[in-house]
């Protein structure tokens, strides 16, 4: 059922990509009002799927062999979960994802090496995301920290893999401390998030 409305219009502007033009009215303008229109069909429903992880052990290598990272702490989780073997994370819906990680590298012995992160999906190594630190004498600390843009299918997981020369090398975790009170350190941390 329609009915009419009596709207007075003062101004109306025209934009064109050139100019605008005012319009004028002085008088009244009636307008029809109808039912309305049809309804356009629903968008995509977003979902927040999030995983946050760590894990509170000190983490050890054999030399010269990749070693995947492991996680025992689930922080937060919608859709993306810890798998089996604890290295893999399970991403249960299609997406891209940011993939961002810290982990607290250091040594046991002396003198300088090197430590070698990469992304691992459903096994495979994924091309040109490795990345070399440098860790110098024993004890210094160094944190390794960056992220993967990837897009993943439903069901696939991916692992952080860690290789190094040295034996001696390690990811560090420590315990809750005082002086002043402060929480516990992983020796890693890995968010994972939906972007798109």
């Amino acid at each position: 059922m329609s009915s009419n409305v009596t709207v007075r219009v003062t101004d109306v502007v025209v934009r064109s990509a050139s100019s605008d033009v005012v319009v004028r009215s002085a008088g009244p303008v009636i307008v029809a009002a109808g039912g309305s229109g049809p309804t356009g069909p629903a968008g995509a429903t977003w979902q927040g799927y999030y995983g946050s992880f760590s894990d509170s052990t000190t983490q050890t290598i054999t030399a010269n062999t990749a070693t995947p990272i492991r996680f025992n702490t689930t922080e937060e989780s919608n859709g993306v979960t810890v798998g089996s073997p604890t290295s893999r994370l399970v991403i249960a819906n299609a997406g891209t994802y940011n993939v961002q990680f810290s982990a607290q590298v250091d040594k046991t012995d002396g003198g300088q090496d090197d430590a070698t992160i990469w992304l691992r999906v459903n096994g495979t190594d994924v091309a040109r995301t490795a990345t070399d630190v440098t860790v110098e004498q024993s004890a210094r600390r160094l944190v390794a920290a960056w992220n993967f843009v990837y897009t993943f299918t439903a069901g696939q997981y991916v692992e952080l893999v860690w290789s190094s020369p040295d034996a001696s090398m390690r990811l560090l975790a420590a315990g809750t401390r005082t002086g002043p009170v402060r929480p516990a350190v992983p020796s890693v941390i890995c968010t994972v998030t939906r972007v798109a």
